[in-house]
Formats: C-alpha cells, sequence, structure tokens
C-alpha cells in the first residue's frame, strides 16, 4: 500500500522534467553536457527510476540541477520526492509477526542443547584424568661431561674475538635499491630493486588534494594515467581529500561553491572563461595550479 502512494505522489517530477527540457529547446544529450552527467542519469530521471542513483542525497542534487536547467520549480519537485520517501519509508505493519510465534525459541532451545553437551563433556574428561594412574618417573643414567677446555689468556680470546669482528665485517647487508643507473650487486634480484625504484618515482609524483565543498557542486577528477578518482556530486559542508598521479585533471560545476587545497594549501581555484560557474584546470607536480579546456570526457576517453 505504501509503495503505491509513493509511485502516485513521485509521478509528475519525470514528466516536468522532460517537458522543460523539450520547452528549453535541448536535447538529452545537451542537456547532458551541460550539467557534465552521463546521459542515463537524465534518462533515469525522466524515468522516475531514481533507485538508479544511489543515495537519497544524490537524487535530490539530481533533480535540483536538472530543475534549475530546464527553469522548473525546484521546490516543488523536490518537495514531491521527499513526500514520496517518507511514505515509503512507512513501516508495513501487515508484516509485523504476531505475539505468539517467537522466531527466535529454536534458536535459544539449539543454544541450550549445545551448553549441555558442553558440561557433559567436561565432566567426563575430569573423571577420566583423574581414574589414570600418574606416570611414574624414568631413572636415566648421567651424561657424560665432556672435558672443559683450558682457560685462555684474556690478550689471545681479545685478539681472537677482534679477529672475527674483522672476518665479519665483508658481509654488511648492501641495499636493496641502488642508485638510479646502478646495477643490483650480487646477491639481490634485480626485479626487486627495479620495482622499489619505480615505487619510489611514482612516490615523488604523487600529489594530494582536498575539496571543501560550500554548496552543492557537480566533481571530477583524474589523474595522469586518465584514471577517474572522483565523479559524483559533492553536497554542501562536505570534505573530500583525493590523491593520484600528477598532473590531476580536476572539473567543478559550481567553482564559487568549492575551496581547495593542495598538499595541505590553500590554492585559489581557477574560474576560467565560462558562463556557468563551472571551472576546469590541471594540479600540476609541484602543486601549481592552471586553467584548462579539456572536457571531463577527454579523461575517461583517456
Amino acid at each position: 500500500m505504501a509503495a503505491d502512494v509513493a509511485s502516485d505522489l513521485r509521478s509528475g517530477i519525470g514528466a516536468r522534467l522532460r517537458a522543460g527540457r523539450e520547452r528549453t529547446g535541448l536535447s538529452l544529450l545537451q542537456a547532458a553536457e551541460k550539467l557534465h552527467v552521463d546521459p542515463q542519469v537524465l534518462e533515469a530521471l525522466e524515468a522516475e527510476r531514481f533507485e538508479e542513483l544511489g543515495a537519497t542525497v544524490f537524487v535530490r542534487g539530481h533533480i535540483r540541477h536538472y530543475a534549475e536547467l530546464v527553469r522548473e520549480s525546484v521546490l516543488e519537485l523536490l518537495g514531491l520526492y521527499t513526500a514520496s520517501t517518507a511514505v515509503a519509508a512507512a513501516p508495513d505493519l501487515t508484516r509485523v509477526p504476531s505475539a505468539g510465534s517467537d522466531p527466535r525459541r529454536p534458536l535459544v532451545g539449539g543454544v541450550i542443547v549445545v551448553i549441555a553437551v558442553g558440561v557433559i563433556g567436561s565432566v567426563w574428561w575430569v573423571i577420566e584424568n583423574y581414574r589414570s594412574p600418574l606416570p611414574q618417573p624414568v631413572a636415566t643414567a648421567p651424561e657424560p661431561r665432556e672435558p672443559s677446555a683450558p682457560a685462555q689468556p684474556a690478550a689471545t680470546t681479545a685478539a681472537t674475538a677482534a679477529a672475527a669482528v674483522s672476518a665479519e665485517a665483508p658481509k654488511a647487508v648492501v641495499s636493496a635499491t641502488p642508485p638510479r643507473g646502478a646495477e643490483a650487486p650480487p646477491g639481490v634480484d634485480a626485479e626487486a630493486a627495479a620495482a622499489a625504484r619505480r615505487t619510489d618515482e611514482v612516490d615523488h609524483r604523487t600529489i594530494a588534494i582536498t575539496l571543501h565543498f560550500t554548496s552543492d557542486s557537480w566533481a571530477e577528477v583524474y589523474d595522469a594515467h586518465g584514471e577517474r578518482l572522483l565523479y559524483d556530486i559533492g553536497s554542501a559542508d562536505s570534505v573530500r581529500k583525493l590523491s593520484g598521479v600528477a598532473p590531476l585533471r580536476v572539473v567543478l560545476g559550481n567553482a564559487p561553491g568549492v575551496a581547495l587545497e593542495v598538499n595541505g594549501h590553500a590554492i585559489p581555484v581557477p574560474s576560467g572563461d565560462t558562463h556557468d560557474g563551472s571551472a576546469q584546470f590541471q594540479v600540476s607536480r609541484s602543486g601549481r595550479v592552471l586553467a584548462s579546456r579539456l572536457a571531463a570526457t577527454d579523461g575517461q576517453r583517456r
């Protein structure tokens, strides 16, 4: 019953969004490019398949941005979605089990049986151990002692110790990661040394950034290999910490609502030449921020 009411409340959200898009003369692909989202997200909104968009906070963010783009009432559409989620969350009293049937009773009975078997087994073990005769000690003949070596003078002992130290000195452990360009010493795996050098190089190229969202904003971050580190809506008063191989490519849908830190230092977000408040820029290995015209989808294709 609650599911039917929630469906009735949701009906109209997708239709109004689709009508607003058509009224503004935008295709589905054009609207997706302006919002920096996949076209499948807008298809799910217009078809009211909100469960495909994840948590409620993400659905509300998508509805808000789509409504603003097609000039629909944000408050009305969010009100319809909130009412539908509240109705869907109401408990179904017809499925509450009756007081006479307690599903925990079989479990309690099984626990009691296990405890009883354990107690009986412990008592049997104690009785059997007390009945068995104690082991008698076996007499053994004393082992013959080797004649002790005569004491050596102190000077001879010191000389022997010094010779042992000098003999062990050439066996010092060699570092497993030789300098770049040098061959691995004997006894060290060359492949392991090369892997350690590559890891050290990647660590030197890794850079950390922090995004502080003062208002809702779409955010995308890609590393130097094109791997997507972030592709989501950052809600207001939230923080996202990321790290990857520099240079990093960053796309922000609402740049004035985001503050940027690079390796713990506050860096201004470049405004770019867009009129919708979005920004696209790169963060180099040295922490410099450079404005960029790269599209958000370039990182996915690479």
